[in-house]
């Protein structure tokens, strides 16, 4: 893996300098979902609270309820604007690039490391795909804790503020 902007530059973990996989690896983004790292492991733990919170809200009848995190707002208003109806189904897919920045925003606030530079990996043949990197001196408690502040976000509660229909 290398930086897009110098390409001489390999990417390393700012904790062992390893330019391979190596145990500080917290998350691996593709941009739209995990497809690696430790988190990655734990990912349905993630979605899990997130669907069960969602679910939570719809039989409260609180759909115009706002939540506390911009993402976790953003991924509330997708699914429940653009796919009326797939709670009640039970065919809600959180697997999106707006989980996927959720992800890395709980992961960041509970102690993770992203890599600051436009990382880029080399995926099969001469295929080349822009990566997110996430590390952690302790993945397995930064993942303990991002957990923790995930359900500390989806308990809150914020009064729904006057949106903008969609012309």
């Amino acid at each position: 893996m290398w930086d897009e902007s110098d390409e001489n530059e390999t990417v390393s973990c700012p904790f062992c300098d390893s330019e391979e996989n190596c145990p500080h690896l917290l998350a691996v983004s593709d941009g739209s979902s995990l497809v690696g790292g430790f988190a990655y492991d734990h990912e349905a733990s993630f979605y899990s609270r997130v669907y069960d919170a969602f679910q939570k809200r719809l039989a409260e009848g609180d759909t115009d309820q706002e939540w506390s995190l911009y993402e976790l707002d953003l991924l509330w208003e997708s699914i429940r604007e653009e796919k009326p109806g797939v709670f009640e189904s039970g065919d809600a897919d959180l697997s999106s690039g707006l989980m996927s920045d959720l992800l890395f925003v709980v992961l960041d606030v509970a102690g993770g490391s992203e890599y600051q530079g436009n990382a880029i990996s080399q995926s099969g043949g001469n295929s080349e795909s822009a990566t997110r990197l996430m590390h952690a001196e302790d993945p397995a408690a930064t993942c303990v804790n991002a957990l923790a502040i995930l359900d500390e976000y989806l308990a809150e509660k914020v009064p729904p503020k006057k949106r903008k229909k969609k012309s």
